[in-house]
Formats: C-alpha cells, sequence, structure tokens
C-alpha cells in the first residue's frame, strides 16, 4: 500500500444536464452502456493501492452505497473509500479533513467526469523525480492542454497552502480549483500524460458520445475490452430478449427484459420494454419501464431509481407517444440543454398511459403523475418543471 490520498473533487457547479445532475452528482451519471462516471475513476486508480480515496460531492445521494457496493471497493480494506457532502467546501474543512489524513502524498483528479487515464504511471514518475509537486496535463492534439489535468504533491505543501490561504480568507466558488492553482504557483513540475477524457455538459452531448462509445470502433474496444474498468451495477441475469422481440443495431445491457422492438438504441441494465412497443434512437438510462404499445424515439428517458419504493412496474405508461423525429427542435425553456430534436424525460418521472409528448422537450423529476392525467400532450420544445 502506498503512502498516498486520492481526492476526487467534483466539476465546477454548471448544471446544463437538468435532470440527470440536479438531485445527483455527476459521479452518478450512466455512462457507456452499463457503467456510471464513477466506474471510469475508480479504474483509473486501481493500481495505485492508496491508503484513502476520498470522494468529494455537492450532492448527498446514493454514491456512497454504489461504491461500498462496488467490485473493486469491496477488494480493499475496509474504511479505503469515503464519501464527504456539503453544498461548498471551505478551505478550513479541507484543512480539518486533510489534516486527519496520515498519507505523505495526494493525488487530485477532477474525478466527476468520465476518463480514461492510468494515474498509476503519474504517480511513479512523480515518485522518480522527487518534486515537491507535479501538474500533469492531458496530451490533446499532441499539445498540453489545461482541460484535463492531475496534481500529486505532498504533505507538506497541501496544509501549507490551506494554513496560509485560511488566515488571508481567501474565497472562491471552487474551493478545490482555487486550492490547486495556489499549489500551482508555488515550485511545481510540469509534465503531460496521455488518456482519453469525455466532457459531457448538455443532452445531445450526453447522447452523441453514449452513442459513440456503444457502436464498434476504436473507443468502444477501448472501454469494452479493459478489464480493469468494472460496472458498479451487478445484474443477478443476462438480458432476455423475448420470442416476439425484434433488436437492431442497438447495445443491450444484463438485467434488462426486451419483449418489443428495439433500434438504434442505447439500453441500460434493469430496463423493461413490453411487448408490441417500438424504442428507436433512445437511451433507456437505468431501470426504466416502458409498458405495451408505446413509441418513442429521440429520447432519454432519465432512470427509474425509485423501481423498489413504488408498486408501479412501468414509469411509462401504456400507449405513450414520446419524441419526434425533427432534428430542428429545441426546448424553448432549456435552449442550452435539450435541443438537436431530443426529449429528456427526468428520473423518476411517472407517465400514466396514453401520454404524447413532442420532440424537444424536457420533463424535469419530480412532477406529480395527477398533472399527465390534466395534460394528455405536451406540445414540442415545451418544458414541464
Amino acid at each position: 500500500m502506498n503512502s498516498v490520498s486520492i481526492i476526487s473533487y467534483p466539476s465546477a457547479k454548471k448544471n446544463l444536464l437538468l435532470s440527470m445532475a440536479d438531485t445527483q452528482s455527476r459521479y452518478m451519471l450512466p455512462f457507456a452502456g452499463k457503467y456510471r462516471t464513477v466506474d471510469f475513476t475508480l479504474r483509473n486508480i486501481s493500481r495505485i493501492k492508496p491508503e484513502k480515496i476520498l470522494f468529494f460531492s455537492y450532492h448527498s445521494d446514493d454514491l456512497n452505497s454504489y461504491l461500498q457496493n462496488h467490485p473493486q471497493v469491496m477488494k480493499l480494506p475496509e474504511n479505503t473509500v469515503s464519501c464527504i457532502y456539503d453544498e461548498a467546501f471551505s478551505l478550513q474543512f479541507l484543512n480539518e479533513t486533510f489534516s486527519q489524513t496520515e498519507t505523505k502524498h495526494f493525488i487530485f483528479i477532477n474525478g466527476d467526469i468520465p476518463a480514461i487515464a492510468d494515474i498509476d504511471k503519474l504517480y511513479d514518475e512523480y515518485k522518480s523525480k522527487k518534486s515537491d509537486s507535479i501538474l500533469f496535463q492531458l496530451k490533446i492534439n499532441g499539445r498540453q492542454s489545461m482541460l484535463h489535468t492531475v496534481l500529486i504533491t505532498n504533505r507538506k505543501t497541501v496544509l501549507n497552502v490551506l494554513k496560509k490561504t485560511s488566515r488571508e480568507n481567501n474565497s472562491s466558488p471552487n474551493t478545490f480549483e482555487m486550492l490547486q492553482n495556489m499549489i500551482i504557483l508555488k515550485k511545481t513540475t510540469n509534465s503531460s500524460f496521455n488518456g482519453t477524457f469525455w466532457n459531457i455538459n448538455t443532452i445531445p452531448e450526453f447522447y452523441h458520445t453514449n452513442f459513440l462509445l456503444c457502436r464498434k470502433n476504436e473507443y468502444n474496444s477501448l472501454i469494452f475490452n479493459d478489464t480493469n474498468l468494472i460496472s458498479g451495477f451487478n445484474p443477478e441475469n443476462p438480458a432476455h430478449i423475448g420470442r416476439n422481440s425484434s433488436v437492431s443495431n442497438s447495445f443491450i445491457s444484463d438485467g434488462c427484459i426486451i419483449n418489443g422492438k428495439v433500434e438504434d438504441s442505447i439500453i441500460f441494465p434493469g430496463v423493461v420494454v413490453a411487448e408490441k412497443t417500438i424504442i428507436r434512437n433512445c437511451i433507456l438510462l437505468p431501470f426504466v419501464a416502458v409498458n405495451s404499445y408505446c413509441y418513442i424515439e429521440n429520447t432519454v428517458i432519465d432512470e427509474f431509481s425509485d423501481f423498489n419504493k413504488t408498486n408501479i412496474l412501468f414509469n411509462i405508461g401504456e400507449r405513450c407517444r414520446i419524441g419526434r423525429d425533427l432534428m430542428n427542435l429545441k426546448n424553448m425553456q432549456f435552449p442550452k440543454s435539450v435541443y438537436k430534436g431530443l426529449t429528456l424525460i427526468g428520473k423518476n418521472c411517472i407517465l400514466p398511459g396514453n401520454q404524447e409528448i413532442g420532440g424537444g422537450c424536457y420533463i424535469s423529476s419530480g412532477i406529480d403523475p395527477e398533472y399527465f392525467l390534466k395534460y394528455r400532450t405536451i406540445q414540442n420544445g415545451q418544458a414541464v418543471i
């Protein structure tokens, strides 16, 4: 075991992913057909064998439960992984937290953005150079970039900077960014690394990136042939494709039940598609259940994580018509988040049967199902929040 703590910090608070990141952290964002973002973070640090892994998050969600049951975390000594939640992390709080660790070194990573990078190699380089701090910058098109960085430094440097900035009452909307900038201003060596990262900020970016990864290309083999990348989803059964179902050009994850027609779509673990339903050019996130005789296209349906807290079997009722094949549509209220004709149905939404929702629409999380009994049709580009 190495005397090092991994500090995984969240991205700056800017949410253009709407329901997909307003009540849960981006660590928990489903990604690449059968993973969550945090699976990639664990993959990147899996070979370091750190004393501590601290996940900092602005949202108190299911991250800790997901991690504690994750196959990679379960192999680590007890209490290696911790989740720390707060709406804003003060410098004083970070000083107290880091002071409680006994490790000699810290590795700072922006862990809620999916990436592939062998951080153990960066740690080996840091130890060989014997520098106080090294800022590793991702190479993009052969040039170093600040878009994705890894900072490795020693305990003395971190605590000295925290004490100094606390005395001066410095503040910033992003405490982790400020802390790293203060460390970089001291004697820091620069280096670079090769890797891949996907900075997803809008619904079309999420949609098109997932399709890029799940179709056969260099990214597909990069992810699905990587034995160090392990999903925290643990379906007990493989996907069940019914006798009368039809699946074409789609990614179907384990734990799904498909009895309808699925075309050019990505189906995450635990999804149910009932008979006589057509899913076309869609992404259905974990545990979504679609009843019979629905037609859904060009739509992202956020996960139905409340499936085990309700007696409702299908959160999308029968005979629903969702989405349109009109690429120029965008949401009138959230045009920077929902565009290119896509529709987003929010997390844990429950739609009664016979609902019609157009293209470029956004239905936020937590809408009372009674609303849809009163308003059976949501026109193109509308939002229900």
